[in-house]
């Protein structure tokens, strides 16, 4: 699910996607040649509910919309995880 989408120069979109056992948040920026991918890889769902006080899968995800939806979302959500104590995989591939 899109979260953020800008149109600037270099352009930077946020997508969200609950799997069956695995959360990611992921960030897209393009433009003038530029590539960068940022991934943060949650395998604990049930520690990400808590940190996030959601009950459900679907108030997991509204609440990260919520908070998280805007340019900087994607270091603000892995700030947000690492002070909670929940363990992330995090990559990031620039072209």
């Amino acid at each position: 699910m899109e979260i953020y989408k800008d149109n600037y120069e270099i352009s930077r979109s946020i997508t969200i996607e609950l799997d069956s056992d695995l959360f990611y948040f992921c960030s897209y920026d393009s433009g003038n040649g530029f590539e960068e991918e940022k991934i943060i890889t949650v395998e604990d769902i049930a520690s990400l509910k808590k940190a996030m006080n959601a009950k459900s899968d679907d108030e997991l995800l509204s609440k990260i919309k919520a908070k998280f939806s805007k340019v900087n979302g994607v270091e603000q959500f892995f700030n947000y995880l690492e002070k909670r104590g929940v363990d992330v995989i995090y990559h990031c591939f620039t072209k």
